[in-house]
């Protein structure tokens, strides 16, 4: 499936928010009411399974959600965005067991369950979609670098491996969406990723790898990566790439 790989920190972000929050086709999916049993480190709580021929992963407890044109932060974790122009989000009935996600293929193709009444208005249920929903972007955001403070090793109910040494580790953001992995894609949410990758191009600096496949990296972020940071890139090689980049001012957001 489609993706863009990239490195950002807590002042880079900023830039793609206001990118995003500016953007007419896009809105984010946002809780309309408080989670339950809510820890520090995660965003929700697992309760079933989102499964395919190919894709197995957690998802969060049913809970009211809402869709909203603009937010005032990106925090770390898997953020759900709605490209409008694709069409109605599904609406997915609550399981405890694992439930099939894909849309049905084939000449006569529609989606096994019915679209969100009004997603403006909000909907009990989940903020993921399967990865054959068109309009479902996914933007998984990792600004954090610092290990774990003590506090947090005590407090904490789940961690993340990468943070439990001592040393700094930078992973790896992106987006991604379901393109035509499963059946041709909407070319307005073809454009509109077009768009989005232009404005990366734009506004990151691009790592190559020798396999063809490119990260970027926004200005603050390269700074930290030249320094010798420690970085997780899904096991590609980037200290030549890196040590080359030559970084850029902050362009404008459009």
């Amino acid at each position: 499936m489609p993706s863009l790989s990239f490195f950002i920190d807590e002042q880079d972000v900023s830039l793609l928010l206001d990118r995003l929050n500016a953007d007419p086709e896009i809105a984010f999916i946002v809780p309309d009411s408080p989670p339950h049993n809510r820890n520090n480190q995660q965003r929700w709580g697992p309760a079933f399974i989102l499964t395919d021929d190919n894709l197995k992963g957690e998802v969060e407890q049913p809970r009211r959600w809402k869709a909203v044109r603009t937010v005032d932060s990106l925090a770390d974790g898997l953020q759900s965005l709605w490209h409008v122009p694709a069409g109605s989000l599904p609406l997915i009935e609550f399981k405890r067991d694992a439930v099939p996600m894909l849309p049905l293929v084939g000449a006569n193709s529609t989606l096994r369950y019915p679209p969100i009444p009004d997603p403006w208005s909000g909907w009990t249920g989940i903020d993921q979609f399967g990865p054959g929903c068109h309009p479902w972007i996914r933007l998984e955001i990792q600004t954090r670098h610092r290990p774990y403070t003590e506090q947090e090793r005590a407090t904490l109910q789940e961690f993340n491996a990468f943070w439990l040494n001592h040393e700094d580790m930078l992973l790896v953001s992106g987006f991604e969406w379901a393109g035509s992995h499963f059946r041709p894609a909407p070319a307005q949410t073809q454009r509109w990723w077009n768009r989005m990758k232009a404005w990366i191009n734009r506004n990151a600096v691009r790592l190559p790898t020798h396999t063809g496949f490119s990260f970027w990296v926004f200005p603050s972020t390269l700074k930290k990566l030249k320094s010798g940071m420690r970085y997780y890139s899904r096991g590609f090689d980037l200290d030549d790439a890196i040590e080359h980049a030559e970084n850029r001012d902050y362009p404008e957001v459009h």
